[in-house]
């Protein structure tokens, strides 16, 4: 699999260290696997990984090698697999977003309450993938490491207005997550959330 002319031969290519390291995220296609295919996307440092670990039942923080543009996790969500394809947010990765992105109708958006500065560009990110993209379920998690005072109400109250045109089109709910030294957020509790987020 990965001819030198397809696009999974020109990436693997372009990064062999991160396809060998991490899997061929672009060979589980819809075609191969019956499991919901679920990507994780948003900016660098917004705690993408730090959620799969909990999933994973890690407690210990293991940040994404700068290497590596994505990486995926077969995750139980309520007895259901599910394929979770958790991308690198670093912005010489975000190329590779639409070959991870390809079959997935499901898509999970990580937004950092502590990151204030990059915030907007974030939100604005996400509203254009959303518009690109068409997920058919979208989970908001807004991560918190306790040294932040915004909220995800107040952020959600902020942004209301460029979000109005394309909430009505799409099923989507929001979670703030507690993502501190000790966090109080569980593997359950993601879980729950993706539970919602793949449901029919």
């Amino acid at each position: 699999m990965g001819g030198g002319n397809t696009k999974e031969g020109q990436i693997k290519r372009a990064l062999p260290d991160a396809w060998e390291v991490e899997g061929a995220a672009l060979d589980r296609s819809p075609a191969v696997s019956d499991a919901p295919k679920v990507v994780v996307l948003g900016l660098d440092g917004a705690g993408k990984t730090r959620l799969a670990n909990i999933v994973q039942g890690q407690r210990q923080w293991e940040p994404s090698a700068k290497g590596s543009p994505w990486k995926r996790y077969d995750v139980d969500v309520g007895g259901l697999g599910v394929d979770l394809c958790v991308a690198s947010g670093f912005p010489e990765h975000r190329k590779y977003w639409n070959e991870m992105c390809d079959g997935a109708q499901h898509y999970v958006y990580v937004l950092s309450l502590s990151d204030p500065l990059r915030l907007p560009m974030a939100w604005s990110e996400m509203l254009a993938d959303v518009n690109t993209r068409q997920p058919t379920s979208l989970l908001i998690f807004m991560t918190t490491d306790g040294s932040s005072s915004l909220t995800s109400s107040s952020v959600l109250h902020s942004f209301a207005a460029s979000f109005a045109p394309i909430a009505p089109s799409i099923r989507w709910t929001h979670k703030e997550v507690d993502l501190s030294a000790d966090p109080q957020t569980t593997a359950a509790d993601i879980c729950s959330s993706l539970s919602w987020l793949v449901s029919p």
